[in-house]
């Protein structure tokens, strides 16, 4: 007998909060419509009894929180996504290999960061848009012209700067979609996607099967609908970490231009490359290439994941006219732009220090802990070129994400990513070599059934 946790909630339209239920163990029963002025009820296998209970934030819990009628359907679907990552920032005993951080380069980056800020502390006002401070679009706009870009020019005006690359992405949807449209990503996909496409701007993220998250023309054929308004790509690609090849990328955008879909490419590792050469999107569009946008950040390239500034680059000045307005709701401070910009422009810095040191060492965090992943017998989805994480298929071993918590270890499990369950990320970049290596000893022993955990 299935246990079932039972609650009864006011009269809330959570129609379309209908994701947790599709990654998550908790199942509802059938008959009940969820949060519909009634009954809600869940069952879920006695062996993940305790990943119910964990999970109530996130599903039983949102009709729980309908009875104080404080938040709107809006609200509730917006409270909602709550994913892996986030869960585990607020796990301190555990080691999280779930979050995309680098944690390689503080004693190159804070020396810099503190120069950097000395100089940032008088920037105390209003920047004059929502676009971003003029330096720092000219910043991003530089960083990608002299250390990016191959063949072609971005020029600040095309430019904007907001809060992270998450609020870049919303924006995007936000300004191009209308609500409900479906945009489509390679699947697996990184995580946080499905948030950033869904909570607010409410459009519909949907997986297109892919190789290591490189689709076909064919395969973004076979996925399309009417509704389908945007492909979203991650160049490189997260989880994966596959570079993207040229043709590719053409490829992707002559199919949406055929199919009048705008593409969103998510460059946010674009310098992380340590396997391969990286070819931004932004060199291989013809000038009508209008429906294309590119997003960059601070966080991953510049290790500043804390600080929140992200970019967006397009050539479509109507983007820009919305994000000027919208742009208000995200808005990166004008100190920390500052910052950011320091870095951006400091070319000999870039080109002689840190970017030499950053390729390298996420090259020796990914052989180091490729050589733990072989010795441990636990296979990786594909080459990862880039980025700081890995896919892991372990399918056919017995960890599930229950037993990889009991022993104190998180990932990014498959169906947060649109991937089968037993499929995890691993990022390997978030912790020292040392501490990854026990990490992926600890599940090693789970894939394996050891009892001395």
């Amino acid at each position: 007998q299935l246990p079932t946790v039972t609650v009864r909630c006011q009269a809330v339209d959570l129609s379309r909060i209908d994701h947790q239920f599709r990654t998550s163990p908790v199942v509802v029963a059938p008959g009940r419509d969820f949060c519909r002025g009634g009954i809600a009820a869940y069952t879920a296998a006695p062996a993940r009894r305790s990943a119910v209970m964990r999970r109530i934030p996130t599903a039983a819990g949102l009709a729980t929180t309908a009875l104080a009628s404080s938040l709107s359907s809006r609200g509730l679907r917006a409270a909602s996504y709550v994913g892996t990552a986030t869960r585990s920032r607020e796990v301190p005993d555990r080691v999280s290999l779930a979050v995309a951080q680098n944690a390689l380069m503080d004693d190159i980056l804070l020396p810099r960061v503190a120069m950097a800020a000395a100089a940032a502390s008088s920037q105390v006002r209003y920047a004059p848009s929502w676009l971003g401070a003029p330096a720092a679009r000219e910043g991003f706009a530089q960083l990608y012209n002299e250390h990016i870009l191959q063949t072609g020019k971005l020029d600040a005006s095309q430019v904007a700067v907001v809060g992270s690359a998450t609020a870049a992405i919303d924006l995007l949807l936000y300004a191009t979609c209308e609500r409900g449209a479906v945009v489509l990503t390679p699947a697996p996909y990184y995580g946080s996607y499905k948030r950033d496409a869904e909570a607010r701007a409410e459009c519909r993220l949907v997986g297109v099967p892919s190789e290591h998250g490189v689709p076909s023309e064919a395969q973004l054929e076979a996925a399309w609908t009417e509704e389908a308004k945007c492909l979203l790509l991650a160049s490189p690609h997260n989880p994966c970490g596959t570079v993207f090849p040229a043709d590719a990328l053409r490829a992707c955008v002559r199919w949406a231009r055929r199919r009048g879909v705008q593409v969103v490419v998510d460059e946010v590792f674009a310098l992380s490359v340590f396997e391969d050469s990286f070819t931004s999107v932004l060199d291989l569009l013809d000038d009508d290439d209008r429906h294309v946008h590119v997003v960059y950040s601070a966080a991953k390239d510049l290790a500043l994941s804390g600080y929140r500034v992200g970019a967006i680059a397009t050539r479509d000045a109507s983007v820009l006219d919305a994000v000027a307005s919208a742009g208000a709701f995200c808005a990166a401070s004008t100190v920390t732009q500052a910052i950011v910009t320091e870095l951006c422009t400091d070319d000999r810095w870039l080109r002689d220090e840190w970017i030499p040191a950053l390729r390298s060492r996420l090259a020796e965090s990914w052989h180091s802990a490729r050589r733990c992943l072989e010795t441990e017998g636990l296979p990786v989805v594909g080459e990862p070129a880039a980025g700081h994480f890995c896919l892991l298929d372990l399918r056919e071993t017995r960890c599930d994400e229950r037993a990889l918590e009991a022993v104190g270890v998180v990932l990014t499990p498959g169906p947060l990513m649109g991937a089968p369950e037993g499929f995890y990320r691993l990022c390997h970049a978030a912790e020292s070599s040392e501490v990854v290596a026990a990490a992926i000893a600890r599940v090693g022993r789970v894939a394996r059934g050891d009892s001395n955990l």
